[in-house]
């Protein structure tokens, strides 16, 4: 049920941080598909400029670079690990290469279906 709240979370969440999200998510799936439409400038004066009109918070999300701050940084010339799983992979699999934050949002919620159902089944 957690993951159901979260995305009803996310579904009403305020319009601005919906689109940081939706923001996001496009730089990601555009890194994914090799087609960097959304530039870690752009990125972050997007994310940057959302952030700013929080007053007194030191949070952000993005640094100057782009990416994410919790990430881990390499040094330069560091070869970039390959990872074993990519979550972009399954979701342009499952609703294409222009997957938006609604489509995430209906996978995680039939996916949550499915799994109720098939935990309800197995009682009876």
């Amino acid at each position: 049920m957690t993951l159901l709240r979260a995305t009803e979370d996310l579904q009403t969440v305020s319009s601005r941080i919906y689109e940081q999200a939706e923001t996001l998510l496009q730089a990601a799936m555009s890194d994914y598909n090799g087609s960097r439409v959304i530039s870690p400038q752009d990125l972050s004066k997007s994310m940057s400029k959302s952030v700013s009109n929080l007053a007194g918070s030191s949070y952000g999300m993005v640094n100057s670079h782009g990416s994410i701050e919790s990430e881990n940084r390499m040094d330069v010339g560091q070869d970039e690990s390959t990872r074993g799983w990519d979550w972009r992979k399954g979701l342009a699999t499952v609703a294409g290469k222009n997957a938006q934050g609604e489509d995430v949002l209906r996978i995680l919620r039939v996916q949550v279906a499915k799994e109720m159902a098939r935990a309800w089944s197995e009682t009876l």
